[in-house]
């Protein structure tokens, strides 16, 4: 049997270093860093205060879903990233495409956290990882179906693996795999200071970014979304 060949047709991304294939591009050659400090709320309590922070206000809000509540670009963060990048290549996605998402950690609250305490065994179902990949799922108009990975930092890349393998397979002729994910919250920046991951030298700027240098200080965490549309080298 002959191995079918998969070939990616269209890609998007949204990050703090630019919107969109050309502008992201543009901006990796030419060295232009998408760190800055962090607008969204208080940094004056965390010892890290800048980080790949996209400006949300120049994102789309979803459609607004029938019983769900609108949309908010703090509180749906994950949510208005990955819509953004699914638009980019709306065009280039045909109905009946599976979808494959990658999830990343879901915006946590100390507060919920201290809340959920008496009620421990229903934390996770309260929120389930698959909740978003169905909801991006509806409002791109898709009929076939839908898988979401939550694997951490990989996930994204299982996403595009398992999407490459099904069509091989020939479970589909097209899938669209990607993800989106944000640590830009408190309690996400808290925690890898916590664990001395993150550089503090605030003063530097980008620069404190600085992974293959001797005198390097720590990783910054980002956000962003990136899919890409994969289909059987035929249909294509």
């Amino acid at each position: 049997m002959t191995k079918r060949r998969v070939v990616i047709t269209d890609a998007s991304v949204v990050t703090a270093a630019g919107i969109g294939k050309k502008d992201f591009f543009r901006n990796l050659s030419n060295g232009v860093s998408g760190i800055r400090p962090i607008q969204r709320f208080e940094t004056s309590y965390l010892a890290t205060k800048q980080g790949g922070e996209v400006n949300l206000s120049n994102l789309v809000l979803p459609p607004t879903i029938p019983g769900r509540k609108p949309w908010d670009r703090i509180s749906d963060t994950k949510g208005v990233l990955a819509w953004n990048a699914l638009l980019q290549i709306s065009n280039s996605i045909p109905s009946d495409a599976a979808f494959f998402s990658a999830v990343g950690l879901e915006r946590v609250s100390v507060d919920d956290l201290i809340k959920s305490i008496p009620r421990a065994s229903m934390v996770c179902p309260e929120v389930p990882p698959t909740v978003l990949s169905g909801l991006l799922w509806r409002l791109l108009g898709l009929q076939g179906p839908v898988s979401t990975q939550v694997t951490a930092c990989a996930a994204g890349t299982i996403a595009i693996g398992a999407a490459m393998r099904a069509i091989r397979r020939g479970r589909f002729e097209c899938a669209v795999a990607g993800g989106v994910d944000s640590l830009i919250f408190p309690y996400g920046i808290h925690s890898f200071n916590s664990l001395d991951a993150l550089s503090e030298r605030n003063d530097l700027g980008p620069a404190a970014l600085s992974p293959f240098d001797l005198n390097r200080s720590g990783t910054l965490l980002g956000e962003g979304a990136a899919y890409l549309v994969l289909e059987e080298a035929s249909f294509a």
